[in-house]
């Protein structure tokens, strides 16, 4: 975190997509493909109006992108086609634009075929907390849960993303869980 000269916000993080097989029950494995090693992906957390700049790297087998939900510009929207588009094994781009609108959303792989690389684990969570500036009983509100009101400051939080796997490809899931586990 650092701030940039016009005194806003900047939150810079690092995503590696690889290949990994992970035991997702005992004694099945499945063959995935991972942000950073684990399934969901890292969860990135930002306040509204932050400038958040992802250099993604592509350390798979099989092109990729990353798509955060939200709303920015069509060329920082992981999408094939626009901006960089698919980013080769290898290879390596960087997403950067302001954090809007604030609420819980996701990012995952927007490559096709799309269906194929969530399943195979390419998401995470992406939470924008609202600006106290601009919503400031939201913003004491997410303050709250995240840090305990002074009658209690031992309350925390964890992020939670249900995910299910169809391990014999047949269309059906048959292991479902949260956060892998």
């Amino acid at each position: 975190v650092s701030t940039l000269p016009g005194g806003q916000t900047l939150r810079e993080y690092r995503i590696v997509a690889v290949d990994k097989e992970f035991e997702i029950a005992p004694g099945v494995l499945f063959p995935g493909w991972v942000y950073n090693g684990r399934v969901p992906g890292p969860t990135l957390r930002c306040v509204e109006g932050d400038r958040v700049r992802i250099e993604f790297v592509n350390g798979s087998s099989h092109p990729h992108t990353s798509h955060f939900h939200g709303i920015h510009s069509a060329a920082m929207d992981g999408v094939p086609g626009v901006g960089a588009g698919m980013i080769p094994t290898g290879g390596s781009t960087v997403y950067e634009f302001d954090a809007f609108p604030f609420g819980c959303h996701l990012y995952h792989c927007h490559a096709t075929p799309l269906k194929r690389h969530i399943h195979k684990g390419l998401y995470g969570a992406f939470i924008i907390d609202p600006d106290p500036a601009r919503h400031p009983d939201q913003a004491e509100a997410a303050r709250s849960r995240r840090f305990g009101t002074p009658e209690n400051r031992e309350v925390n939080e964890m992020v939670m993303v249900m995910n299910a796997f169809d391990t014999n490809f047949d269309g059906d899931n048959e292991v479902y869980a949260v956060n892998t586990v």
